[in-house]
C-alpha cells in the first residue's frame, strides 16, 4: 500500500478518489451526480460500440476532439456524462495544470452542449480542485486510446463479481495480475498507447483510494462502505455524508414521508459503523404520544414482593443504559435509534437531556438522581421522523438546533432511484413499477410530505399481481388519506392511467379495469 500523499489539494485527490472506486468501480453510480446510474454495463457498452470497436483509424493530437464529436453522434445523454466522467478521470491527476485540464473537461461540454444534452454538469468544489493533482506525466496525443482502454478495463471489472471485484480492488498485487490477463478486444495500438490510463487508476486506488486520510475529528475512515450501499440501494457518498454528520453534531434525523427506508437505512448504518458488537452497542426505541421522560431516561417502577406489599426502585431507561455501555466501551461507537422521534412529548421526554445534547462534556443532576450525569462523546443519536403525519406537531426549535436533519424523500435523489436500483438488481421485469412510482410522485409535488416511498414495493418475489395488491390496498388508501382535503385529485393516481395516460380512470381513482 503506498503511502499517504500530505500535499496541497492531496485530499481533495483523495475524496475524488474514493468516489471513483465507490461509484464508478464498486457499484455502477456517478462521480458527478452520485444516485444516478453512470458507470453502468451497458453504458461502457454502449460507448465501446459507438467510439472505440471500429477500424483503427483514430486521429491523433488536437483532432482528437472532431473525433470524439463525430463519434459521439447518436449516444445518449448518459454516454455523454459517463465520457465526460471518463475524461475527468484520466485528466485527474496527471502532470498538466489546472487550467489546462478544465479546458480539456470545457472541450468534451462543448460536444455535449452541441447534442443538446443539457444541462452542464456542476462538479463539485472537492471535484475541481482535485484537479489541482500532479502525478504523471501528460501524453495528451494519446487520449483516445487512453480514453478506450480506461472505458474497456472498467468494463472487465463489471463482469466480476460484487466480492471478487471488491477484493481485487483493494490489492495491488491481483489488480496488476488481472490488468495483465485481462483479454482486450481494442485494437493492439490502444493497449499500446493506453498505459497512461491503467497508471491513473493504480494510482488512484492505490496511492490515494487506499490510504487512511488525516486524522482529524470528522474525517471520512479509511474503511469501505459499499457493502453498506450495496445493502441499502444508496451511493456511498450519501452514507459517507450522514457519518460526517453525526461525527460533526453526535445527532440526526431522518425525515421524510413514510415508506422511504429511514428505520431501515438508520438501523443498518448504526450496525456497520459500530462494528463487530453491534448488538450490544445499538439501541433502538420507539416513542409514542404516552412515552414520558420515566421510560426514556429514568423513572421509579413498582415492584411487588411476596407479603402482597407494593415498593418503588428506580429503574433507568434505555438512553441511560446505552450511555452507560458506551462509558464502559470509550473506543468503540455506540448508537441510540429514536423510531418516531417526534411522536413523543419531545420537551416532557428529553427534560434536561435537551442540555445535554448540546453539552457533551458538561455534567447536570438527573430529575431522579443527585449524580452527576453526562452524555459520552461516542455515543451517536439517529432519529427518525414521519413528516405525512398530520396528528404530530413541529418539532420545536431547541430539539431542532441540537439535530442535524437529513431528508429522505421520494422523489429527490438518491432515495428516489432506490426503488430502480433494487428492481434492476431483484426484479427486473418489474422495472416499469418504479416509473409508475416517479409519475405519481411528480403529480404530488404540491404535497411532498406524502410522496410514495419505495419500500412499499421492494419485496422478494414482485409479481404485477403482487404491485396492482400494494397499489390497490395500500397506496390509494395512503393517497386518500394524504388528499383529505383535496379528494378530486385521486383520480389521478388509478394504476393503469398512470401506465398509460391515454386510458380512462374511474372517479374515486379505481383501476378501469
Amino acid at each position: 500500500m503506498s503511502a499517504r500523499h500530505t500535499g496541497e489539494f492531496a485530499e481533495q485527490t483523495y475524496q475524488a478518489a474514493v468516489r471513483f472506486k465507490a461509484n464508478a468501480l464498486l457499484t455502477d453510480d456517478s462521480i458527478w451526480t452520485p444516485g444516478k446510474p453512470i458507470w453502468t454495463p451497458n453504458l461502457l457498452g454502449e460507448l465501446q460500440t459507438q467510439v472505440f470497436d471500429r477500424p483503427d483509424d483514430v486521429p491523433g493530437g488536437g483532432d482528437f476532439w472532431d473525433f470524439l464529436r463525430d463519434r459521439m453522434v447518436g449516444s445518449s445523454a448518459e454516454a455523454y456524462q459517463l465520457m465526460g466522467e471518463a475524461l475527468y478521470v484520466r485528466f485527474l491527476i496527471l502532470d498538466l495544470g489546472w487550467t489546462a485540464k478544465m479546458r480539456r473537461i470545457t472541450g468534451w461540454r462543448q460536444i455535449s452542449e452541441a447534442a443538446r444534452w443539457g444541462p452542464v454538469y456542476h462538479l463539485e468544489d472537492v471535484l475541481t480542485d482535485a484537479l489541482n493533482s500532479r502525478l504523471i506525466q501528460d501524453v495528451y496525443s494519446n487520449i483516445h486510446y487512453q480514453l478506450g482502454t480506461l472505458l474497456e478495463t472498467v468494463a472487465a471489472l463489471k463482469k466480476l463479481g460484487a466480492s471478487d471485484r471488491e477484493r481485487l480492488l483493494d490489492t495491488p498485487m491481483q489488480f496488476e495480475e488481472f490488468l495483465s490477463n485481462s483479454p482486450s478486444q481494442l485494437p493492439a495500438s490502444y493497449r499500446t498507447n493506453g498505459g497512461v490510463a491503467l497508471e491513473v487508476m493504480r494510482k488512484l486506488l492505490f496511492d490515494y483510494s487506499q490510504s487512511s486520510p488525516a486524522g482529524e475529528k470528522g474525517s471520512q475512515p479509511p474503511y469501505d462502505m459499499q457493502p453498506l450501499a450495496a445493502k441499502t440501494y444508496l451511493p456511498v457518498n450519501f452514507l459517507r455524508e450522514i457519518e460526517q454528520l453525526l461525527a460533526e453534531k453526535r445527532q440526526v434525523i431522518f425525515q421524510g414521508p413514510p415508506g422511504t427506508g429511514k428505520t431501515y437505512v438508520a438501523r443498518e448504518l448504526a450496525r456497520f459503523l459500530a462494528g463487530g458488537d453491534a448488538d450490544n452497542r445499538v439501541t433502538l426505541v420507539q416513542f409514542h404520544p404516552s412515552y414520558a421522560y420515566e421510560d426514556f431516561v429514568q423513572g421509579f417502577r413498582p415492584k411487588p414482593s411476596a407479603d402482597g406489599q407494593v415498593s418503588f426502585y428506580l429503574r433507568d431507561g434505555p438512553l441511560l443504559r446505552a450511555a452507560e455501555r458506551a462509558q464502559d466501551e470509550p473506543a468503540a461507537k455506540h448508537y441510540l435509534i429514536i423510531d418516531e422521534i417526534n411522536r413523543g412529548n419531545l420537551a416532557a421526554v428529553f427534560g434536561e437531556l435537551y442540555f445535554l445534547l448540546e453539552y457533551r462534556d458538561e455534567r447536570i443532576n438527573l430529575q431522579y438522581s443527585d449524580a452527576g450525569f453526562s452524555l459520552p462523546e461516542n455515543l451517536f443519536i439517529i432519529g427518525t421522523m414521519n413528516t405525512a403525519d398530520r396528528s404530530i406537531a413541529l418539532v420545536d426549535l431547541a430539539l431542532r438546533r441540537r439535530f442535524y436533519f437529513v431528508e429522505f424523500y421520494p422523489d429527490k435523489e438518491p432515495v428516489k432511484g432506490v426503488l430502480r436500483r433494487w428492481l434492476r438488481a431483484m426484479a427486473p421485469d418489474m422495472e416499469g413499477v418504479a416509473d409508475v412510482v416517479d409519475d405519481a410522485n411528480a403529480k404530488l409535488a404540491d404535497y411532498p410530505h406524502i410522496a410514495i416511498g419505495p419500500s412499499y414495493f421492494m419485496r422478494e418475489g414482485l409479481t404485477e399481481a403482487g404491485a396492482k395488491r400494494i397499489w390497490e390496498h395500500s397506496i390509494r388508501p395512503y393517497l386518500e388519506e394524504g388528499l383529505f382535503n383535496d379528494p378530486n385529485r385521486l383520480a389521478e393516481f388509478d394504476l393503469e392511467k398512470l401506465r398509460n395516460p391515454d386510458a380512462p380512470a374511474q372517479p374515486d381513482g379505481t383501476s378501469a379495469e
